[in-house]
Parts: structure tokens; sequence; C-alpha cells
């Protein structure tokens, strides 16, 4: 049997200083089948042992976390909402909102209208404090919306205006139910930002499928790892990040050592050092790497 070559990036002189791995989930942490794989969670736990903090980066509101950290078996600090809200797992705790006010939420929608054909709103607002996790009453859309998932009985569908309420909006959705190539939904972000620009952060994170993802401005993920990496007080060049899609490239260009998965969109390709697929445990994979590189720093 033939031996594989060690790659380039996995004998890095940079390995042995990175104190934190930051990393997306969907696309890039998690495998196709969106699940935790062995070899990713024994990486994690094999991070935490060698003192290498997991930071979990992701899209996702808190409601879609739980499954997660409950495969994984550890509480780690999360991102969520593209940085609107950052969440202690182990307590659990939010400890920092980024909400859009209800005024701004309704002239997006309606200059999205005139931007992205046939679009539908929802929202996601903040999670309430006695249940981080609960997925009742944190999501809601309008007439249009499809969400892509099993909703609650409970869901909540109406005029987007009838939605809103004083729990702060952490994150509008607007949604076209059309596949579409990639490079198709791209130009439409970049219309839709060139629109709206100095009012709110657009992102993208569905390969294929048309859905803005809309936040306070100033809010990404880049902005929250920054917040998570100053409450920790861990400095950027001590910071590896991990990501597969567009709203993963805040917290790659702040990170001092931006990674790309091998199935990432393109853009994140000339960011960051690319590695194996999410499916070929890339996470697992940069994290192993670091440890030996610590072990061996020692």
């Amino acid at each position: 049997m033939t031996a594989h070559a060690t790659p380039a990036w996995a004998t890095s002189p940079g390995l042995g200083s990175i104190a934190l791995v930051a990393t997306d989930l969907d696309g890039t942490f998690l495998g196709t089948d969106e699940r935790v794989s062995e070899r990713t969670k024994r990486a994690a736990h094999d991070a935490a042992e060698a003192g290498v903090e997991l930071v979990l980066v992701t899209g996702r509101p808190p409601r879609w976390l739980l499954p997660v950290i409950e495969e994984l078996e550890l509480r780690p600090t999360c991102v969520c909402a593209n940085g609107a809200i950052v969440l202690e797992t182990a307590e659990p705790r939010v400890t920092y909102v980024g909400g859009l006010a209800n005024d701004l939420v309704l002239h997006v929608a309606e200059v999205l209208c005139e931007v992205v054909p046939s679009v539908g709103f929802a929202i996601e607002t903040a999670p309430y404090a006695d249940n981080v996790f609960a997925h009742s009453l944190t999501f809601a859309h309008d007439l249009t919306y499809r969400p892509r998932w099993h909703p609650p009985a409970d869901l909540v569908i109406a005029p987007l205006p009838e939605l809103l309420s004083d729990r702060p909006v952490i994150k509008l959705l607007a949604r076209n139910e059309e596949r579409a190539h990639q490079s198709v939904i791209d130009t439409i972000v970049a219309n839709a930002r060139r629109e709206l620009t100095g009012l709110v952060e657009i992102t993208h994170s569905e390969q294929g499928h048309l859905l803005l993802e809309i936040s306070a401005l100033g809010v990404d993920k880049g902005s929250g790892l920054a917040r998570v990496a100053a409450e920790k007080g861990v400095g950027r060049e001590h910071i590896a990040a991990v990501g597969d899609m567009i709203n993963d490239v805040p917290m790659l260009e702040w990170a001092g050592h931006p990674y790309a998965v091998g199935n990432a969109h393109e853009l994140l390709l000339d960011i960051g050092v690319v590695l194996p697929t999410n499916d070929e445990h890339a996470v697992a994979q940069l994290i192993e790497a670091i440890v030996a590189a610590r072990s061996a720093a020692r």
C-alpha cells in the first residue's frame, strides 16, 4: 500500500500557535448528512484536552444547535445567526444580541421586493432566556415564504408587519422558491447589497437556492468571532477559521489562519488555505494537525 503524502497545510509552522478553532457548521464541520462524524467528535475532544478552544460559528439560530452539541458531547461557545447571537451553551446563556429595528425590517423588505423576484419573508427573533433552544415563537413567516423544514403547529404566519413585536429581530430572511445557478444567486445578492449598502448586512449560505440573510449593520460572522475572541483574550493571530459559503467570508478575512473546505464556494477558495471536503472530515483533520503541532512544540 502506498502511503499518502502529508499535505503542506498540515505541516505549516503556524499551526502550533493556534489556540482557538472557529468553524462553520453546515457544509464544513458537519457532513452532508448534517451529522457530527465520529472522527470530528474525537478531534474536538482531543482539542479540548490540548487546550485548543472550539467555537461554532453558524448562520443557524440557537434553536437548531441542540442536536449538534448533543452529538458532539461538548458545550462550546457558539456564534449564531451570522453573528447576531453569542451563546454560551454550557449554562446556557445568551451574552450578546444584535437586532434589527422594526422600521428598518419593513424598509429592507420593500426594497427587496423590487430586487428579488417572487420573494417571501421570514423573521428570526431572539431566544427566550428560560429556554434558548426552544423552537416555538422565535420564527415566523409571511404568506409567501415556504420553509424547507417541518414547521411546528404554533408557527405564526401573517403579513410581515403583523409579525413584528417588541422582541428583537436578529435576522430577516428573504427566499425565492426556484432553484437557480450559483452565479445567478450571487448576482442577486450583489444587487441587493448595492441597493441596501450602509443599512444592513446581506449574505447567503445555500448552494443552488436563493435565501438572503439580512442582519444589522456591522453584524456578521467576523464581528461575532471578534467579540468572542476579545472575551476569551485570544488574539486573531492565534485563531483558525474554517468555512464553505459567502456568509463565512468575514470570519475568514478576520482570522489569522483562514481555511476553506474543498467543497466551498469558489470565492472562499481564494481567501483561505484549502482543506479536504466536509465529508472527508476537513475540520477534524485540521484539529488533528494543530494538536500534533502543539504537542511537538512542547
